[in-house]
């Protein structure tokens, strides 16, 4: 490490590293997001450890530049123009000018029933859109209040994931919650209920 290094408020070295947002979000602000498992904050008096994002944006090219300790294999999350980039594999050394690609994280695009449906039938299935392939080994869970249900059944390009609930009684109101589903790349959905 030279004398000049670069070095946080902790008097630790840090290093730069460029992220490259996939696709491009040019000239979009960082609304949320979090380093290593820290979460960031927007406001410029965030306490220690945390990663200071006020007036983030990427550049022309939906590029991001930070300045960061060393790390390996680490997730980095952000949302950027209201939509969740990740990636779970970043490393950080003292190697020289590193850089990273953030994917879009996958989403729930919708879902049969819809959140506070009424009078759905009982022998209806629980079918969950994705916006991206999923890990289909990893895949993920389906339960009422915690009690999961059986395992379902993937399509549609491992975007679509069909689950059939155990008997359903009339009358009665489920609290269905879905989440733990990665894409292929690794990245976690947000879970839903």
């Amino acid at each position: 490490m030279s004398p000049l290094a670069a070095k946080n408020t902790a008097d630790t070295p840090v290093y730069p590293v460029t992220l490259s947002t996939d696709p491009q979000a040019a000239r979009a602000a960082v609304t949320a997001g979090s380093i290593a498992g820290v979460d960031c904050a927007l406001n410029s008096d965030a306490t220690e450890s945390i990663y200071g994002i006020r007036d983030v944006k990427t550049d022309a090219d939906g590029k991001l530049y930070f300045w960061l300790p060393e790390m390996v294999d680490k997730d980095i999350e952000a949302t950027i123009a209201g939509e969740g980039y990740g990636n779970n594999e970043v490393t950080v050394s003292d190697a020289g000018n590193q850089s990273a690609v953030l994917m879009l994280l996958p989403k729930i695009t919708s879902h049969t029933p819809l959140a506070n449906a009424t009078n759905v039938a009982i022998d209806t299935d629980i079918v969950l859109t994705f916006s991206k392939a999923m890990d289909t080994i990893k895949g993920g869970d389906v339960s009422d209040s915690g009690a999961l249900f059986p395992e379902g059944t993937w399509s549609d390009d491992s975007k679509v994931y069909t689950v059939t609930p155990p008997e359903l009684a009339y009358n009665t109101d489920y609290d269905i919650g879905a989440g733990g589903f990665v894409d292929t790349d690794g990245l976690p959905a947000a879970a839903v209920r």
